[in-house]
């Protein structure tokens, strides 16, 4: 059983504004549903459905409403989720139609994540995603559950399912998800929730750091590019390989931002205020965009064409040396082995600035610094690449003085 979902925008006022509408199609039917926004045409991006970040001409803010794009997207997802596992059938006209109707519902799973995602507006689209799919998942695992229900047998029960299917770092991340709303939850007097001390008993496998070796930066860096589009991408990540910036950051970077010797910002993700002094590379790279008409240092390209074209150059580049990522599923123990270019993601400039920064010597304290990390555990997976550091350094001492024997 299919369906889908797309939004648009109906007919424009003579004002240039047009409501939001989102049309839902499932066994030959369509439904249209009005989420109550008006949009100015201008702002709307009809590839990603959602209004532009950067909106000038929309009196709403843009967050709030691609917010609510967000929450719509949830509701449909549990109603056909629910309908299509527990009665194998398609939900009626009347009740897609109802999903706008606003409802009492104040102590179920569904409502609850709702009501969080409705205050922490500020979430990224990534982030937003990966909570509405960790409630995906509990709808299928148990349906709509109320929150008294979330006790230390169903999460038990949730992870011997979900284990069946994906990975145990998986399974962690849409706990750690679901532990975060019932927190938040119990923070607001929803329920006094005992089940935020279960500890999980998973067998996981710490991830490889996946970053660029000294070498494939700088040949990132001087390479030549086929389009425009390849060469600001490749730019916007070598910024990011050289500043330590979220790539999230960094595309909200504004030139207001901008000082001679260093940037001042204020992370989207954290809300720390970061001063990163400048080196001769993010300088030079800055310099490329001096004379862009755009209150924004960089283009405003989406994450999934981003990460595209990057796989891209890096494929273009050779960075194909095979990477084996070992985890678990359950209790069986996996291998996924794939060239280098397919796990390079814009994370990975960070990573990269970190491991390039040990590298060079630099205190991890003046790292944490600029990277905006706040405990050691947070620097902990790039410890071994300090130890190889320290081995690649006391190689030095290898012919010191001549070597005699030892009595």
């Amino acid at each position: 059983m299919k369906y889908s979902y797309r939004y648009s925008l109906a007919k424009p006022n003579a004002k240039g504004y047009a409501p939001i509408r989102c049309r839902i199609s499932f066994n030959r039917q369509r439904v249209d549903i009005r989420l109550g926004f008006s949009v100015n045409i201008k702002d709307w991006n009809q590839k990603t459905q959602t209004v532009k970040k950067n909106a000038k001409n929309t009196k709403i803010n843009a967050a709030i409403i691609n917010n609510a794009i967000a929450q719509m997207n949830l509701k449909i997802e549990q109603l056909f989720t629910k309908s299509l596992l527990f009665s194998n059938s398609y939900p009626t006209i009347q009740t897609i139609k109802d999903l706008n109707t606003k409802k009492k519902t104040s102590d179920k799973i569904a409502s609850i994540f709702e009501k969080f995602l409705s205050e922490n507006e500020h979430l990224e689209p990534s982030t937003v995603k990966i909570y509405t799919s960790t409630l995906n998942a509990i709808l299928k695992h148990k349906g709509n559950v109320s929150i008294d229900e979330i006790n230390e047998n169903f999460m038990l029960d949730f992870e011997k399912k979900l284990a069946l299917k994906v990975k145990n770092s998986t399974i962690k991340t849409f706990t750690d998800r679901l532990k975060t709303v019932l927190r938040w939850a119990d923070k607001k007097n929803f329920f006094n929730f005992k089940i935020l001390n279960y500890k999980q008993k998973l067998k996981l496998i710490s991830k490889p750091v996946i970053y660029l070796e000294k070498d494939e930066l700088f040949k990132l860096l001087n390479a030549k590019t086929e389009t425009q589009t390849e060469n600001d991408i490749r730019n916007m990540y070598c910024f990011c390989a050289f500043t330590g910036l979220r790539f999230s950051d960094m595309k909200k970077l504004k030139w207001s931002d901008v000082n001679k010797d260093f940037i001042d910002i204020v992370t989207l993700k954290t809300s720390d205020r970061l001063k990163i002094e400048l080196n001769e590379y993010s300088k030079s790279i800055l310099e490329g965009y001096k004379n862009k008409i755009s209150e924004y240092v960089f283009p405003q390209y989406s994450i999934s064409l981003t990460e595209k074209i990057l796989k891209k150059v890096c494929y273009d580049l050779n960075f194909s040396r095979p990477i084996n990522i070992t985890y678990y599923q359950g209790n069986q123990r996996k291998s996924l082995v794939k060239p280098k270019y397919d796990f390079i993601t814009t994370h990975t400039a960070r990573k990269t600035f970190v491991v390039n920064s040990i590298r060079l010597g630099i205190p991890l304290e003046i790292i944490m610094r600029w990277t905006g990390h706040k405990t050691l555990t947070a620097i902990k997976p790039y410890l071994k690449i300090v130890d190889e550091a320290k081995h690649n350094q006391m190689i030095k001492f290898n012919g010191f003085l001549p070597l005699g024997k030892v009595s």
